[in-house]
């Protein structure tokens, strides 16, 4: 009986206008979605080689050691291909960042972005399925259970004595089947269209995170169908059951993913970047100032005793030696307390949003696919270390030869930012409870439509 009862409805959804509506803008917006994003893809990889040769002929016209310490390398961040599909926190493919031995790893600003794009928000898997699918799955629930008693055809099937519970069973399966088929195939669509473009190299770990992320939108979407059918077991009218589900749609995509940041701001106060900028340039003014009062202090009288160059020269490494760790130890302490503020801040923020299903969404499905926030944090930590790296390389290279003149900076064995995205298993680990969060929503929702179901009246 129930698999008579799945064919029906899939039979239904396949007949409805909905479902071809359904199978124009799915493939329209996913291919189109997949196409620019990918476009964006190709170039940004064309514009990280050519920042990699650029910087590393940049670094070879380095001629003095305290150029190493204070002008510091530019490395870029490699481009991770998941970005073509969930876009996450960043919009950027690449970024390149500064790194020296006198202040923490810094983001040069991409002056070259269209500003018009800022007032557009970036059309990726997440946005097609967080906002775009969940209106088609109201639309395609909204009416499961107040349509058919509207049209009379509920009573006629359950005058055959079938059980109400597999009635809800099968229309919950049956919808989901009908709603994701447009999905799913404009994904594979969207996977021919990377086939396209030979930058986009996905590794075996970048499939595992892609299958993750869509099963993420698939137990989204599921849920957000067994909403509307909720919903719809609860009102007696297709119109009441729209207007319902279009008021918690509102709250619960729009309302409370947004509402929740700012909430976790005002619960955990985090001084803003341009502050902690302000106080970290303020102590770097202050220790710049009192390491050339003792710098001039030293010279003035070595010059006049005729101090060989090499003590000149080792006095200074040894006055901006401390005055870098000074700086730098002083600068962690501002960072550590800024981020770690900002970690009970986010921290915060996602146990907030796992009130709203479709926030949940958003940020496992990207956590899965690496372009989240533990991404972020993870690629933060690469780049601290890195500049630990560069600094004590760059302090080894001081030697008085150079500065005499008889002697070259060599810098042939600098090292290299090689970045390890965060390992796949790592990622799973750390986002599976809120994907088990999710499910418990998609459960929850199909528990209380099943009371509903077996207390709704027909007639």
């Amino acid at each position: 009986m129930l698999s008579l009862l799945i064919r029906k409805e899939l039979l239904d959804h396949l007949r409805s206008l909905r479902f071809a509506m359904a199978c124009i803008i799915c493939p329209v917006v996913v291919l189109s979605s997949v196409f620019v994003l990918a476009r964006d893809f190709r170039d940004a990889s064309f514009d990280y080689r050519t920042n990699q040769l650029m910087h590393a002929d940049q670094l070879q016209e380095t001629r003095f050691p305290h150029e190493l310490t204070t002008n510091g390398v530019f490395v870029d961040t490699p481009l991770n291909p998941m970005k073509v599909f969930f876009s996450g926190v960043d919009d950027a493919h690449t970024s390149t960042v500064r790194v020296s031995a006198m202040a923490a790893p810094e983001r040069q600003a991409n002056l070259e972005m269209n500003p018009v794009s800022l007032l557009f928000p970036v059309m990726d898997l997440t946005f097609v399925a967080g906002i775009i699918m969940s209106l088609l799955a109201i639309a395609f629930s909204y009416d499961a259970f107040s349509g058919e008693k509207d049209l009379g055809t509920l009573k006629v099937v359950l005058s055959y004595s079938v059980p109400r519970d597999l009635l809800l069973l099968a229309k919950w399966i049956g919808g989901c089947v009908a709603l994701l088929t447009p999905f799913l195939m404009s994904i594979l669509l969207g996977l021919v269209v990377t086939l396209l473009f030979p930058q986009i190299d996905l590794r075996s770990s970048d499939w595992a995170s892609l299958g993750l992320a869509l099963l993420g939108a698939l137990v989204y979407l599921s849920t957000i169908y067994a909403l509307g059918l909720l919903v719809s077991a609860r009102t007696h009218l297709p119109s009441t059951s729209i207007t319902v589900l279009l008021l918690i749609w509102v709250v619960m995509v729009l309302v409370l993913p947004n509402l929740a940041p700012h909430v976790a701001r005002i619960a955990v106060e985090t001084p803003t970047m341009q502050a902690v900028e302000s106080e970290k340039a303020r102590l770097k003014q202050e220790e710049q100032g009192k390491f050339i009062r003792e710098w001039q202090a030293y010279i003035g009288p070595a010059q006049e005793a005729d101090t060989p160059v090499s003590e000149m020269v080792a006095t200074y490494q040894k006055l901006e030696s401390a005055m870098t760790a000074t700086v730098n130890e002083r600068r962690r302490k501002i960072d550590a307390d800024f981020q770690r503020r900002m970690d009970e801040q986010i921290d915060l923020t996602r146990t907030l949003a796992k009130v709203s299903p479709a926030a949940l969404f958003a940020i496992s499905v990207c956590d899965f696919a690496g372009t989240g926030v533990r991404e972020t944090s993870h690629q933060r930590a690469s780049l601290d270390r890195y500049a630990t790296t560069w600094a004590e390389y760059a302090y080894s290279k001081f030697d008085p030869a150079i500065y005499e003149g008889d002697a070259q900076l060599e810098i042939e064995d600098y090292p290299r930012y090689d970045y390890e995205q965060m390992p796949f298993d790592e990622r799973f680990a750390q986002t599976s409870m809120d994907m088990l969060i999710l499910v418990l929503w998609n459960i929850s929702f199909l528990l209380a439509a099943w009371v509903s179901v077996t207390r709704y009246d027909v007639q």
